[in-house]
């Protein structure tokens, strides 16, 4: 039988990995804001871009998911992904990963990064709804 405390601290670790994920997308809203403006990608959102490529790749190929193959920086939490997938498949936008390359390769179009500060901005609201209520977070 699982004790209290070990029930409590499973389920707020998995109410942290939503919030940290929140937290990530904010930082790479605010990194796709400032890219707009000065057309310089900052480290923050090249690791942020590169994490969310690495994980569209690694859920179109689950073998890779599982197996420890998927890029170094895609997202290793199962809320992580989940959000992800949630999010990817409420936009439908079939070429998500595609954009986020493009802006990484600065070979983008304007839309390309707009497409990007909705993605993340999604990617926010939804981790922080799963967040916010326990239930959710419980679950998934």
């Amino acid at each position: 039988m699982v004790s209290l405390q070990a029930y409590m601290f499973g389920r707020s670790g998995q109410r942290i990995n939503y919030l940290s994920l929140a937290i990530e997308a904010r930082r790479a809203i605010k990194g796709l804001k400032a890219f707009a403006s000065t057309r310089e990608t900052t480290p923050e959102l090249k690791s942020a871009l590169n994490a969310v490529i690495g994980s569209i790749n690694a859920l179109k190929a689950p073998q890779e998911l599982y197996s420890k193959l998927h890029e170094k920086g895609s997202y290793d939490y199962f809320e992580h992904l989940q959000t992800l997938k949630e999010v990817a498949d409420a936009l439908n936008d079939k070429h998500l990963a595609e954009r986020l390359e493009a802006i990484l390769a600065s070979h983008y179009q304007e839309d390309d990064i707009q497409s990007a500060i909705r993605f993340f901005s999604a990617m926010e609201k939804r981790a922080l709804h799963h967040y916010n209520d326990p239930l959710l977070a419980e679950a998934g």
